[in-house]
């Protein structure tokens, strides 16, 4: 699978909701270079595919993750959290 396709800004607000936005491809490992500030990340409900990145772990301030409704596969990195 590809990446994403369609753009998630680098600088976004605390609380991200990017839920039903038709998304589709695999989640880049640059997703762990977003605003360190995110405390909420919400991706559910695209066609997003794939493993869930070990970068998201420089997400240090994410508090809530949904990734529901998508077809990721595999477990959530034990980094993650």
């Amino acid at each position: 699978p590809q990446a994403l396709h369609s753009h998630i800004p680098h600088k976004v607000s605390d609380a991200r909701d990017l839920s039903h936005n038709f998304l589709n491809g695999i989640l880049p490992a640059s997703i762990g270079n977003l605003k360190t500030t995110l405390s909420t990340l919400d991706l559910s409900s695209n066609q997003i595919e794939g493993t869930i990145p070990l970068n998201l772990a420089n997400l240090t301030k994410l508090i809530a993750l949904c990734l529901s409704s998508n077809k990721i596969k595999g477990l959530i990195p034990p980094n993650i959290g």
